[in-house]
């Protein structure tokens, strides 16, 4: 989502551009010209718009935040009896709860 509000910026610029180098020099058009501007201006920024509230609930950091900690989980099996003795149980469990978010 980052990348397509790099290529709206960067279209906003351009736009500006053709703005001032198009729209604004001929003043006996009727002004479509103004209209396009307009309208490439106005439904890009609510495309994003909508997309910067849908990103709310992909649930990316549930989703990974669930992998991590398996992970964590899968790693402290695997270690050693010897090991795993010698960790806290509270070191444990403040990496899976909280160290993982």
């Amino acid at each position: 989502l980052r990348l397509v509000h790099s290529w709206y910026f960067l279209m906003q610029l351009l736009l500006n551009v053709w703005l001032v180098d198009v729209v604004l020099k001929n003043e006996e058009e009727d002004g479509s010209n103004l209209v396009i501007y307009a309208c490439l201006n106005v439904v890009p920024f609510a495309v994003l718009h909508y997309l910067d509230i849908q990103e709310l609930t992909w649930k990316v950091g549930g989703t990974s935040r669930l992998v991590l900690q398996a992970a964590l989980v899968r790693k402290f099996l695997n270690y050693t009896e010897e090991a795993r003795s010698q960790l806290l149980e509270g070191d444990i469990v403040m990496a899976i709860a909280a160290d993982s978010e």
